[in-house]
């Protein structure tokens, strides 16, 4: 887009602060969603008492219902993007943010009346061993394999972590860390239309740079997220001075192969970077 709209408010809860929204289209009944966490607004915050609602608009987000909520499991946080399983169910990455960070872990939720997210209670799939781990971004390599790859933030600010699941998100494997670090900030992955796969992420963590959520990388991996031997920075600081470039999301339209990203700006912004391609990513001329 060349030029966005004004901003319109569709979500306000006296006393209470929104966060983490995620978009949803659901094919199926010509509905826009809109989810997002909300917890009571207190100084400091406190992320136990968080829920998940939501709102919907059947108009492409000209108007919208009346928010509700979803799930009312104290600490519960959304992020990333909802996916389709092979049977056209919707799943849906959460996590908890009750206790300490050992106490937070992952789960992906999954609505069976999809379009009609209060019909029916929705199923878990819970991350085996995801304590610590937060954010879950989920992605399927090849349409219309049941084969998923789950990545994680890192609450001990260490490394990205990767988990498999060979059952569209049933059962998965234990979560390993990758050799990308990671800062316990914000990150989000996206399958190319080549297959590869393209994330972005702050790469520092507890021992790099002091966790700093600047440089802000978009990476690429050929072999399903196991490694990332292509990284280019989108934003980096040379000076002292304190910048923060956190919480991006991407996606590549598949008939222009650009590629889209957002991302906070110092916190004061969104800054909106569209990419040519994955060329770019590896720093090479578009050949075609």
């Amino acid at each position: 887009a060349n030029q966005w709209s004004n901003a319109t408010l569709v979500s306000r809860r006296p006393g209470y602060s929104n966060q983490n929204p995620v978009l949803f289209w659901d094919q199926t009944t010509k509905t826009t969603f809109l989810f997002h966490s909300q917890q009571p607004a207190r100084v400091p915050p406190r992320e136990d008492d968080a829920e998940i609602w939501f709102l919907s608009s059947k108009d492409n987000g000209h108007t919208w219902t009346k928010e509700v909520p979803l799930f009312q499991r104290k600490g519960s946080f959304d992020r990333n993007r909802i996916i389709l399983s092979l049977s056209g169910t919707w799943l849906y990455p959460i996590y908890y943010a009750r206790g300490s960070s050992k106490d937070q872990f992952s789960n992906l939720k999954e609505c069976i009346t999809p379009g009609y997210p209060l019909r029916k209670p929705w199923k878990d799939h819970y991350f085996p061993d995801s304590n610590y781990l937060v954010q879950p971004s989920v992605v399927r390599p090849v349409a219309g394999h049941p084969k998923l790859v789950a990545f994680f933030r890192d609450r001990r600010a260490e490394h990205i972590n990767r988990a498999t699941s060979n059952d569209d998100g049933h059962t998965w494997s234990k979560p390993k860390p990758l050799r990308e670090p990671n800062n316990n900030s914000g990150i989000e992955a996206t399958v190319l239309k080549s297959g590869h796969f393209a994330i972005v992420f702050n790469p520092t963590n507890k021992t790099i740079l002091n966790k700093r959520r600047d440089p802000l990388t978009i990476a690429l991996s050929e072999d399903q997220g196991l490694t990332w031997p292509f990284q280019r920075n989108l934003e980096y600081t040379t000076t002292h001075a304190y910048q923060e470039y956190s919480y991006p999301t991407l996606f590549q339209d598949y008939t222009t192969g650009k590629i889209h990203i957002s991302y906070t700006y110092n916190r004061k912004t969104i800054k909106y970077v569209i990419l040519p391609g994955e060329h770019w990513i590896k720093g090479t001329q578009h050949s075609g």
